[in-house]
């Protein structure tokens, strides 16, 4: 399982962007990935969604977490899949 507590290491992240990470660590358990909705990671850590999102998105661009887009059976989206990487 990845160590949540290395993102309070490193200063170049935001308090939102360290809970972010905190809450996938928390859901993604140990060597899997996890799939909680923009909605849920945003109750968790008591964030609007699009703070959440832009949170992603810098988690991604700073090599905290990988994103897989996931698709319904019917075509539409879905919740993405999220891999803590660090």
């Amino acid at each position: 399982m990845s160590q949540s507590w290395v993102a309070l290491d490193d200063y170049e992240l935001s308090a939102t962007e360290t809970l972010v990470y905190h809450v996938l660590c928390r859901f993604q358990g140990e060597n899997s990935d996890c799939f909680p909705s923009h909605k849920t990671i945003a109750r968790q850590c008591k964030r609007a969604v699009s703070t959440v999102k832009c949170a992603l998105t810098s988690l991604e661009r700073k090599g905290y977490i990988s994103k897989i887009p996931q698709k319904r059976p019917d075509g539409g989206n879905s919740s993405n899949r999220y891999k803590c990487l660090k």
